[in-house]
């Protein structure tokens, strides 16, 4: 899967049935990562395991010599020097795949299913570029960010080159703002 199909249009919730393989969702936190897998409404399992993105934060405070919210902030202005990004960030993003295909591997050895439709990856690190694609590759699932977005249209205050960026990261927070219009 390319990059530019990552947040192509959003997987629909899919039937309640119990042959119907659930999505995997991940919620990737600062400090922690929240696996859910859901068949439409129903959670089926969840698991935290502690890997987030601050641990890609801490990699560059030491490899700049910085303290974490110097790094934080660079990380989240985009400011991380030209020559160090790309190898840090591909670093960051093996690593984190593949602890997320292990986290998925337990599930399927001691959940309730063995297999999943989609892998849907949610929170603000979600959007490192080539993640998805990484996690494609390990699970052999189709993997997207999350853009709880995709099917609104943006207000003129929105600036549209921040969405694809921050986008994942508001999914709990428009699930939220939502379910008060839902029966």
């Amino acid at each position: 899967m390319d990059e530019a199909s990552e947040a192509d249009a959003p997987i629909a919730p899919g039937p309640r049935g119990a042959g119907t393989p659930p999505v995997a969702l991940f919620e990737i936190g600062a400090f922690a990562t929240t696996l859910k897998l859901l068949r439409g409404e129903d959670l089926l399992y969840e698991r935290d395991q502690a890997v987030g993105g601050a641990q890609y934060t801490r990699l560059i405070a030491r490899q700049l010599g910085l303290g974490f919210d110097v790094a934080e902030q660079m990380k989240l202005d985009g400011a991380v020097p030209e020559d160090l990004a790309p190898a840090l960030q591909a670093d960051f993003v093996d690593g984190l795949a593949q602890e997320l295909a292990r986290a998925l591997s337990i599930a399927f050895t001691s959940g309730p299913c063995q297999q999943v439709r989609c892998v849907m990856l949610a929170g603000a690190t979600a959007a490192l570029p080539g993640l998805a694609v990484r996690m494609g590759q390990l699970t052999g699932f189709e993997t997207r960010v999350a853009d709880p977005f995709a099917a609104m249209a943006p207000g003129a205050a929105v600036h549209a080159a921040w969405l694809p960026r921050e986008a994942p990261g508001y999914l709990k927070a428009c699930g939220l703002a939502l379910r008060r219009f839902l029966p």
